[in-house]
């Protein structure tokens, strides 16, 4: 009886050890096509300092009102990479849902890893459908597994802060994968670019 009794607690215990891990950690989003969760950081108007960012580290910005759509599974988004001052570039991108944008940005982004991070955004975005919203970027992120290397495929993701006319707030981030041939050159200037990709906007 008092070894029937010791196994019941035993597997009592087990059973609330799996069920609380007390980590304390704040839940990650699933998705993206990059596989695994997205890691935000948050973003705060006025802050000083600002990590610089890297693939799967700080390179998803975030505030209250933060933007997500999942991939329609088509593969219709735009996303054109550039050579802009010094060694930034310019970021164009537009999320297409049955050809009809609900997303677009134009941004110029300084370089933080030479063909690899970037940061510190400006430019302008937009996002259409239910509470649409216009304004400018004022943060922003760019990032690459590896550092861009012509006909090499590689996977990305962005993330933009963009402040309204009303002063709001708002943030849109994704993930995507550049097949090889979207990767035309990186010297003596940086063309990268496809109009058939799918992005995943979470």
């Amino acid at each position: 009886m008092r070894r029937i009794t010791r196994l019941l607690l035993g597997l009592a215990l087990l059973a609330s050890g799996g069920a609380c891990d007390g980590s304390g950690e704040a839940a990650a989003d699933a998705g993206g096509d990059s596989g695994g969760a997205t890691e935000y950081t948050d973003w705060v108007p006025g802050a000083t300092t600002t990590k610089k960012p890297a693939w799967h580290n700080a390179c998803r910005l975030r505030v209250d009102d933060h933007r997500e759509r999942a991939s329609a599974g088509g593969s219709d988004d735009r996303i054109a990479v550039a050579s802009g001052a010094g060694d930034g570039v310019t970021l164009s991108l537009a999320g297409r849902d049955g050809g009809a944008a609900f997303f677009e940005a134009e941004v110029a982004l300084a370089s933080v890893r030479p063909l690899q991070s970037f940061q510190q955004a400006s430019g302008t975005a937009s996002w259409s459908g239910e509470a649409p919203f216009t304004g400018q970027v004022v943060a922003g992120t760019l990032c690459f597994e590896a550092p861009l290397a012509a006909g090499q495929a590689v996977a990305g993701e962005f993330s933009v802060v963009v402040r309204s006319a009303d002063g709001l707030y708002h943030s849109v981030g994704g993930d995507f994968v550049l097949p090889g041939a979207a990767v035309r050159a990186v010297t003596p200037a940086l063309d990268v670019g496809s109009e058939a990709l799918e992005v995943d906007f979470r």
